[in-house]
């Protein structure tokens, strides 16, 4: 496994356009059952970096969703795979701003 190159909150991870809902509930709710909020040996929440440093996620929505929920506050492993210096994700839902 690659070391990640960054840590953030998840919080401020944006969603894609097709997850602004949220994960889906069933796979969300089998990582609550098996992970609670461990993160440990989690693969790395790859991402986007777009406009104004703001990173929308590619792959991890259900993972990025269980830490923030389960351990507030706490950095997850990002891996960045590209890089869209022109994408606007201003207008996508973060990850705290899920209810």
């Amino acid at each position: 496994m690659q070391k990640p190159e960054r840590w953030v909150d998840p919080g401020e991870l944006r969603l894609p356009r097709s997850r602004q809902a949220g994960p889906d509930f069933f796979r969300y709710q089998s990582q609550v059952a098996l992970f609670g909020g461990n993160q440990q040996n989690m693969l790395p929440i790859q991402v986007t970096e777009g406009a104004n440093g703001l990173l929308r996620i590619n792959d991890g929505v259900t993972r990025a969703v269980r830490i923030h929920r389960m351990s507030p506050g706490t950095p997850v492993p990002i891996e960045i795979i590209d890089f869209r210096p022109r994408a606007d994700y201003s207008q996508l839902k973060k990850v705290s701003e899920l209810s």
